[in-house]
C-alpha cells in the first residue's frame, strides 16, 4: 500500500492510500485539474504511532527532550508561566526549542502537518500541551 497526502487550502489535508498505481492516478488527475472531489467523508490521519513516537524521542536532546519530558510528567500540559520557569527563560530562546521540537515531529512522523506541542488558552492565560494522540507513547517511552 502507498499513501498520498495533499493539503488542501483551507487547511484539511486528504489522504489517499491504494496500490502504486492508483496512487499515482490521482497523483495525475491533481495535475490534469481534475482531482477526486471531497465528498465531506472525514479522513483520519494518523500521525503519531508507537514507531513515530519512538524515532522522535531518540532525535532529542538537551532542552528539547527536559521540555518533553516536563510536560508529560505533569499530564501532558503546564502553563506557559510553568514552563518558563521550569525551563529558566522565555522568548526567542524557548521559541528555538519548540521550533527544535517540530522539526523533529515532522521528520520522525514525515508528515508536515505533524506537531507534537500547541498552546491555547487566552492572552496572560497560556498553556503548552502534549498532542493528545501522542501523549499515550510518551507516557510510555519517558517513563
Amino acid at each position: 500500500m502507498v499513501k498520498l497526502t495533499v493539503p488542501l487550502g483551507d487547511g484539511r489535508v486528504m489522504t489517499y492510500e491504494g496500490t502504486e498505481q492508483e496512487v499515482m492516478n490521482i497523483g495525475k488527475a491533481y495535475e490534469n485539474g481534475s482531482a477526486p472531489v471531497d465528498t465531506g467523508t472525514k479522513v483520519e490521519i494518523v500521525v503519531w504511532t508507537k514507531q513515530s513516537a519512538r524515532t522522535f524521542v531518540d532525535l532529542l536532546y538537551g532542552d528539547q527532550h527536559k521540555l518533553l519530558q516536563f510536560l508529560v510528567q505533569r499530564g501532558g500540559a503546564a502553563p506557559y508561566a510553568d514552563v518558563e520557569a521550569y525551563m529558566g527563560y522565555r522568548g526567542q530562546r524557548l521559541a528555538g526549542v519548540l521550533s527544535s521540537l517540530t522539526r523533529n515531529a515532522k521528520k520522525a512522523t514525515a508528515m508536515e502537518q505533524a506537531r507534537v506541542l500547541e498552546w491555547r488558552g487566552v492572552p496572560g492565560n497560556y498553556e503548552y500541551f502534549v498532542d493528545p494522540k501522542a501523549l499515550p507513547f510518551f507516557l510510555e517511552l519517558l517513563k
